[in-house]
């Protein structure tokens, strides 16, 4: 996790005699990559030449191609159940004449059976006998096609075999009495490469095995566990990351389901979601079955989709949030209340982390009026009975956070602080990224700087608000606007002078930091606007499908999904639009989150420190289905 797996590069070099053993050992294995020594011929200095496929390859290509003709021809499907499973390690002279034999018979009797019945389909009108016998050819393709089909898979997975051993033969170079082989295998599995080639050859082959070098491009392995997989997906999907970049894999298992929940916060939904997935899970724990399509992706994708669907429950616990309605006054959930306050504690550490005043006042000042509207805004605690200093009215009960539906502005402020440290992790490891890879310098001052105008470009933001000019209102070298933006501003036109070694680059990659930066972070308000269409599009249903409800504090009637209840009725409008809101909000809301929490990954975080462009490890391996070595 986090890096790719080490691997190592090796060369083997083996008499004439073992290359086709040692060739059919590396496939069953299935351990190594060969490489194809052709194209790095010239650092032999003509000591080795490219192996040209010969016409045992030719002739079996050929054969293949029949037996998979008559397979397509006869409609033969892959079977699970069969006989007994032919044993198979190198073809003679002699068993590649029967296996043509076989096919040559297979195919006169399916020709036989097919010249007739096309005659028989063309002609118009039909007797009776000509029908009869159609009938009967029909049958006779079927029992044919029953009686040779375990045959032909066996013997188009025989000649595939053969064919893909005398491909990996071709990727060799040769001298008169030798094969060289070059590959890539992982570091920990080199003992068995070099004790089972000594074994096969009687210690008559040289394995010279070496790490990377600066110039070498291996292939990556990402070795994640099973339950990351579905991230590991989505990481590939944007690319294969380089042998020396980091895997970002575990981190967006963590951040993915948290983004998603946000937006998607609500107790019932959540719970919809979850039930497909778990039943998703349990077909891919027994055995992953070959499901087609969105079926299948929901099936491989089951873990995430777990973890955003509790994910979903849990913030939509601590929002309150239940099917679009409002639930802080259930006696339930004021009792669940106490065990989460502290999650309210650390995001008043967070606003005040971040000198949001009005967040902090909003979360613990019942006083507290906004002066720019007049309105008191505070959110009361589960259970708590508060009075509006401004209205006098009462409300009982609040969120265990805050609701966003009521209180936007919070989310909006909140979102922006998840994407600045999420940024800012992303940016670190682009440090980390450009370290490993040798470029030091462009690393530390490059990224360096941009991490600390970054900082300095959030801290001014929050500080002395958007208004770019104030953040200069009071200039001078002891004032923060210098050293949090000037110097560092300065800094990173440097760096990217050094990193680019070019004076336009270096002024133009500048403003592109400053400009994505900006467009970057605000992106992040992508989760504020999500979670209020998902709660105003929930909320509108419950609103046409129920009557308005009194409510005992405010002594007045309000919409049903503003009650702090579940509010249940049995009608048939009722019915019919929470069974609407649930379709379209599982549907459409569900797809749109999924699709920008994952913009919100591959584009404004990937880019930061992913360069990806690697190709992944694929291992010469012999598959076996109905054959047996």
């Amino acid at each position: 996790m986090l890096k790719p797996v080490n691997m190592s590069k090796f060369t083997v070099i083996v008499l004439d005699e073992y290359a086709d053993e040692v060739v059919r050992v590396l496939g069953n294995l299935g351990i190594a990559q060969l490489e194809n020594i052709s194209e790095r011929v010239t650092n032999y200095n003509g000591l080795i030449q490219p192996v040209e496929p010969g016409d045992y390859y030719y002739r079996i290509s050929a054969l293949l191609s029949q037996v998979e003709g008559l397979i397509g021809d006869l409609g033969v499907q892959d079977i699970s159940e069969f006989k007994e499973k032919r044993k198979h390690e190198k073809l003679t002279e002699e068993d590649l004449t029967k296996i043509e034999d076989e096919v040559k018979r297979i195919e006169q009797d399916y020709l036989k059976l097919s010249k007739e019945y096309d005659s028989l389909k063309d002609k118009t009108p039909l007797t009776l006998d000509e029908e009869k016998r159609i009938a009967e050819l029909e049958e006779s393709k079927i029992d044919l096609k029953k009686r040779v089909a375990e045959d032909l898979l066996t013997l188009r997975e025989i000649l595939q075999i053969e064919q893909r051993v005398e491909e990996a033969k071709s990727l060799a170079g040769r001298t008169d009495r030798s094969f060289v082989f070059e590959g890539w295998v992982e570091e920990k599995k080199i003992k068995v490469l070099q004790e089972t080639l000594l074994k096969i050859t009687n210690n008559s082959c040289i394995i010279n095995v070496e790490a990377p070098k600066k110039d070498d491009k291996p292939p990556v392995l990402i070795e994640n566990p099973k339950l990351l997989k579905p991230v590991q997906m989505l990481t590939v999907g944007f690319s294969v990351p380089s042998y020396k970049e980091i895997d970002p894999t575990l981190l967006a298992s963590i951040t993915f389901p948290i983004f998603f929940g946000i937006m998607f916060a609500d107790i019932g939904h959540g719970i919809i979601l979850l039930i497909p997935s778990l039943l998703g899970f349990m077909a891919l724990k027994k055995g992953s079955p070959n499901f087609d399509g969105m079926i299948g992706w929901w099936v491989k994708g089951s873990p995430l989709l777990i973890a955003s669907s509790v994910s979903s429950i849990f913030f939509g616990i601590l929002f309150g949030e239940m099917l679009g309605f409002s639930i802080v006054a259930e006696p339930w959930y004021i009792a669940i209340a106490p065990y989460l306050l502290f999650l309210r504690q650390a995001l008043v550490g967070l606003f005040t982390f971040f000198d949001y005043d009005g967040g902090v006042k909003i979360l613990t000042d019942p006083s507290y009026v906004n002066p720019a509207t007049g309105v008191a805004e505070y959110s009361p605690l589960p259970g708590e009975l508060w009075h509006d200093p401004v209205t006098g009215l009462e409300h009982y009960s609040g969120p265990i956070l805050f609701s966003p539906f009521h209180h936007p502005f919070l989310l909006f402020a909140l979102s922006i602080m998840i994407g600045v440290l999420h940024l800012l992790v992303g940016l670190i490891l682009g440090v980390i990224n450009s370290i490993k890879k040798g470029k030091l310098i462009e690393g530390i001052v490059d990224r360096g700087f941009w991490i600390w105008f970054y900082i300095g470009l959030v801290y001014l933001a929050f500080n002395r608000g958007v208004t770019f000019t104030n953040w200069f209102a009071t200039f001078s070298l002891t004032d923060p606007s210098f050293y949090l933006f000037a110097m560092p501003f300065a800094g990173l036109i440097l760096g990217k002078l050094v990193a680019h070694r070019n004076i336009m680059e270096g002024f133009i990659g500048t403003f592109e930091v400053l400009v994505s930066s900006i467009s970057n972070t605000i992106s992040y308000t992508r989760i504020l606007a999500l979670n209020q269409v998902h709660a105003g599009f929930s909320k509108t249903f419950i609103n046409l499908g129920t009557s308005p409800v009194y409510h005992p504090i405010l002594h007045e009637y309000i919409a049903a999904s503003d009650s702090g209840f579940l509010i249940f009725q049995p009608t048939l409008y009722y019915v019919m639009f929470i069974v609407t809101q649930i379709g379209l909000v599982m549907f459409l809301e569900g797809l749109l989150t999924f699709i920008n929490t994952l913009r919100l990954h591959w584009v404004e975080w990937f880019l930061k420190f992913y360069e990806g462009g690697g190709s992944e490890f694929k291992p010469f391996k012999i598959q076996r289905v109905y054959t047996v070595n």
